[in-house]
């Protein structure tokens, strides 16, 4: 039996956690929200904010922790991690945004730009080049990420994909 290189989780999202419906807007600083949504759609494991005492990676401090608020945001969207040892929490869309559109809204005006499509657009790229080739399945993935992020988004984020996947740089119009 083998145990995790990962951090454990927090037990419960921080009050400034940038997930919980009530958090500060647009608090990333220099980061936009999208490089926030970017991890929890993929499956990577997002850090507490509150438990990073240095700069840079370095997973091998004793004090760093999973994010709960992540955890429960990816609960909320039902996009389960492919790695089991990052965390995946419970649902609770009262406390934590339901979808990545609230997210991304509620921290506004600081997404909806280029570099936020084009995170959010190699994301699903991803997702669509990892997927059987039915196109049903394919049909199936991008109705639920309209339904998660809004139809705009993701045209935008559906464009940037095909320039991810095609080797293109397309740009964007708002």
């Amino acid at each position: 039996m083998t145990t995790s290189d990962l951090p454990e989780p927090t037990k419960k999202p921080c009050n400034e956690c940038p997930w919980r419906r009530n958090s500060e807007p647009g608090f990333f600083g220099p980061q936009i929200p999208e490089e926030f949504a970017a991890p929890a759609l993929s499956g990577d494991m997002i850090i507490c904010h509150k438990t990073v005492k240095v700069e840079g990676r370095d997973f091998g401090q004793p004090g760093l922790r999973q994010c709960a608020g992540a955890a429960t945001f990816r609960a909320n969207i039902g996009r389960r991690p492919r790695d089991p040892d990052v965390s995946f929490g419970e649902p609770d869309p009262d406390g934590i945004f339901a979808t990545t559109g609230e997210f991304l809204d509620h921290h506004a005006p600081r997404s909806g730009s280029d570099e936020g499509f084009r995170l959010l657009g190699s994301v699903l790229s991803d997702r669509l080049l990892t997927m059987p080739g039915a196109p049903a399945a394919v049909d199936a993935e991008l109705t639920r990420w309209a339904s998660d992020l809004g139809p705009d988004r993701v045209a935008h984020a559906y464009r940037a994909a095909l320039g991810v996947m095609f080797g293109e740089r397309l740009r964007f119009v708002a």
